[in-house]
Order: C-alpha cells, then sequence, then structure tokens
C-alpha cells in the first residue's frame, strides 16, 4: 500500500470512528479538521511500504510505548464486535461520500490489556475479524497507532481531547499457541534451545515440566505425599499438551477433582493455570450460564456480544473453584452448556442470534462433598457430583480422601514455598512463562487432528 493510499485509508476509518463515537460533541467541520491535522502529524519517512520489519508488541506495550504512526504487529484475541453497518463518509476532498462495510472492534492481549481499532473498513478485513470473534481464534493485527481526534475543543467548552486507538491495516488468523502468548523471537529461540538440552540428557519434555511445576507449587515427597495428588497435578500436564481434534471433537482433557478442604486441590489448579497458554478461573458461586457463553451491551452500532469465559480460555484452561456451590436450578442451566463444550468445543450464543462460538476449553472443576463442608444438611449431594451425563463425558475423576494426620504433616511441609509462590502474581512468576512457552512449542509441532470430513 502506498502512502497516498495508506493516508486516504487512514482518513475515513478516522472520521469513522470521530462520527460513531463523539456524535454531539463536535461539529462535522471540528472532526474533519482534527483528522486532518492528525494525519499531517505523522512523518512519513517513518513508514514503511513493507510490514516484515514491524514490531510485534503486546497490547501493554503498544498503549505506553510511543509508537505513534509507526508500523506494529499485535498479537490479541477479538473480544468485542459491533453489528456490520455501512460507514458513509466524505471524502478528504470534500468533493463527495464513499461507503465501506465497517464494524467496531475491541481486542485483548494475552497481557489482558484492551485496545480499541478505528472502525475495521472493507469486505475482506471485516469478515476475518468476525470469523475470529466467532472461533475465539489468536490474531495478528498489522497498523499503527493513532491519536484521533486531535486539536478538538467540545462546543460550548474550552479542553481538547485526545483518543488512541489503532488503526488496522491487515488482520491474519493464527492457529499457533506461540502467537497466542505472544512469544518474542528470542523466547522462542530460548524454547528450542531447551528442548535440544533436554534430548541431548535424556529427559522428557513431560518430566521437566512435571519437575518444574512440583518444585516451584511446593509439592514434596511426589507420589508418597497425596498420591491423588500426585496423579492429578500429571495429568494437567497431559491435558496443558493435549490440542486439536479426533474425528470432529476437540481433543482437549477435562478433570473434576474432589475433596474435603485442605488436601491440595489448589495446587492442582495451580498447575493447570501455570501450564496453559490461556488460563481464566473462576468460583462457581459467581458464575451464571450467560457468564461461561456470553454478555450483551448496547453500542452507538447496535448490540455487540462479548465472549464469556469459555470462549475466552479457548485453547487453554477454565478453573472451577467449589462447584459444590452450584445448586440444583442454576447446574441444570449450567450442566447443558459443558456438555456441548465437552463434545463439541463450543458454546451457542442467544444473544447473537444463537450462533455458535468456539469454545475448545479444558475444564478442570474442584469441588467438596457437601457433608465436608455443610455441619448441618439434608444428606444430599452436590449436583454436580450426581449428574451421570456430566460425569460419563470427563476424562478423569480424582478423588482425595479425607486424612486429617496426613493433611497437618504434607502442608506443613509445603507451607513455606506454597505461600511464597502464591503471594506472587502467577503469570509474572518467570517459570510459569517458561513452562508455558514449551507447552506452546510442543503443540505447535506435534498438533493432534484426525478430523474427518
Amino acid at each position: 500500500m502506498n502512502h497516498e493510499a495508506y493516508l486516504h485509508t487512514l482518513f475515513i476509518a478516522m472520521l469513522a470512528y470521530a462520527q460513531e463515537n463523539l456524535r454531539g460533541k463536535f461539529t462535522p467541520d471540528q472532526i474533519r479538521a482534527a483528522a486532518r491535522a492528525a494525519i499531517d502529524d505523522m512523518q512519513l519517512s517513518e513508514m514503511a511500504a513493507s510490514w516484515e520489519g514491524a514490531l510485534t508488541l503486546s497490547v501493554r506495550e503498544a498503549k505506553r510505548q510511543c509508537r505513534l504512526y509507526r508500523p506494529i504487529s499485535v498479537l490479541a484475541r477479538v473480544t468485542s464486535i459491533s453489528e456490520q453497518m455501512v460507514a458513509t463518509i466524505p471524502t478528504d476532498d470534500e468533493s463527495g461520500e464513499t461507503q465501506q462495510d465497517a464494524i467496531l472492534v475491541s481486542v485483548t492481549g494475552i497481557d489482558g490489556e484492551k485496545l480499541d481499532l478505528l472502525p475495521v473498513l472493507g469486505e475482506r478485513l471485516v469478515g476475518i475479524v468476525q470469523d475470529a470473534h466467532r472461533s475465539s481464534a489468536g490474531v495478528r493485527i498489522q497498523g499503527v497507532m493513532v491519536s484521533v481526534p486531535t486539536r478538538m475543543t467540545p462546543q460550548g467548552g474550552s479542553s481538547s481531547m485526545r483518543l488512541y486507538a489503532l488503526h488496522v491495516l491487515d488482520v491474519t488468523v493464527s492457529g499457533s499457541a506461540m502467537d497466542l502468548l505472544g512469544a518474542t523471537q528470542a523466547e522462542r529461540d530460548a524454547t528450542e534451545q531447551l528442548v535440544s538440552d533436554l534430548r541431548a540428557t535424556g529427559e522428557t519434555p513431560s518430566e521437566f515440566l512435571l519437575s518444574r511445576v512440583m518444585e516451584n507449587l511446593g509439592v514434596v515427597d511426589g507420589n508418597e505425599a497425596i498420591p491423588e495428588l500426585f496423579d492429578a497435578i500429571r495429568f494437567t500436564i497431559l491435558q496443558a499438551l493435549s490440542t486439536g481434534v479426533v474425528g470432529h471433537a476437540p481433543a482437549r482433557l477435562h478433570l473434576l477433582l474432589v475433596g474435603p478442604p485442605g488436601q491440595g486441590k489448589k495446587l492442582v489448579s495451580m498447575a493447570a493455570r501455570a501450564l496453559n497458554p490461556v488460563s481464566l478461573e473462576a468460583s462457581a458461586s459467581k458464575i451464571s450460564a450467560a457468564g461461561l457463553v456470553a454478555a450483551s451491551r448496547r453500542t452507538s452500532g447496535g448490540w455487540a456480544s462479548d465472549p464469556g469465559l469459555l470462549p475466552l480460555a479457548s485453547e487453554g484452561v477454565l478453573v472451577v473453584q467449589d462447584a459444590h456451590a452450584w445448586g440444583a436450578s442454576k447446574f441444570s442451566l449450567i450442566a447443558p452448556i459443558l456438555y456441548e463444550v465437552i463434545e463439541d468445543g463450543v458454546v451457542r450464543d442467544s444473544v447473537a442470534g444463537g450462533s455458535r462460538r468456539v469454545a475448545r476449553t479444558s475444564l478442570v472443576i474442584d469441588s467438596n462433598r457437601l457433608r465436608q463442608v455443610h455441619q448441618l444438611g439434608s444428606g444430599g449431594e452436590a449436583p454436580i457430583l450426581t449428574n451421570v451425563p456430566l460425569l460419563s463425558r470427563l476424562d478423569t475423576i480424582i478423588e482425595i480422601p479425607l486424612d486429617v494426620d496426613r493433611a497437618w504433616r504434607v502442608g506443613g511441609a509445603m507451607y513455606g514455598s506454597f505461600t511464597e509462590t502464591a503471594s506472587q502474581d502467577l503469570d509474572a512468576q518467570p517459570w510459569v512463562r517458561e513452562v508455558r512457552l514449551l507447552v506452546a512449542y510442543l503443540r505447535d509441532r506435534h498438533p493432534l487432528s484426525t478430523a474427518r470430513e
């Protein structure tokens, strides 16, 4: 794309953004002048016809570094789009109007930061973004950060506004777990070297992952401490590596861990979160059916549907804590959603006309038996533990028996290292990044796919 064509496209996107978000606050002439002024600020010598050398940044870096008007590449997921619309916008020479398919888009990076895009214009890009939103796939967005509109004074006021957004020139969908992590080239090279070193020593990647998780989470004595806990942590490694499809079913693995308080279920959830490129955690008492699938909100472009926990954690893991808190009526709404995720890797969004969202998401669900947490009661059982259709769909169910003496002994031995780990942000710990990169490397090179046409 040459400079003249690029500037014209940018000008149209700026006007569309301003007209959708600032209507009524500024006059049309102010909006037009501001967009033109912002373009005039660009140093064209910084722009390159080729984007091959564009810096790949996280969303946080794109927002915080001084990268205005310079080519960048951002790895993210499309988390919110508006209804499709037709943008009718004056051309920059005021000689007429142009019409373009358009949608308003927000993305979220692997670092959890959100970023608004200037309206995505054109049938091709709109289609790519809509498909990426439905599939929860990672995307690589090429474009420039812009300040829009600038030098504008609201009607009747004297203050100016300065807004920042990403102007999109191209979007490509990526199925790479490394891209989903936003791995830098240095991290990719280091992981390649780690695999080479493991091969030289004869240690398997699974053995390395297990030792790193056990060491850093403070799981002592291995299989001799709490054998069920050890088995559950080993399962999270297999779960993190599970990817692809078998037939038409997702190859993701799912775990239900049952046991009384104080027996190490928290360690299993931390292991699952540490190993997966994408991970989310929620308490069952705060989860609704809509929260698992999607939530709707009104925007200037119409109703928008934001993905829920399951599609947001696609290609990763959703950890559900204290599933015994789901009562019978609530679980009757949630159970069919879990069936569909396990069997088909999708959820159905009633807000968006029943459209399907991809949710190839592993589940780690922990639960107590009601008699272990309720001193008084009718003697019944948690609905999740009596739902045969769900239990039959899970890959592994592990129950840790109550052993008070063992819990005191093992808990005391683990206390120091566990509290040190738990007091820090898990995502910020270097060993977590290391094991996630290794898992992503293995997934990208050994995907399981036996799909039938």
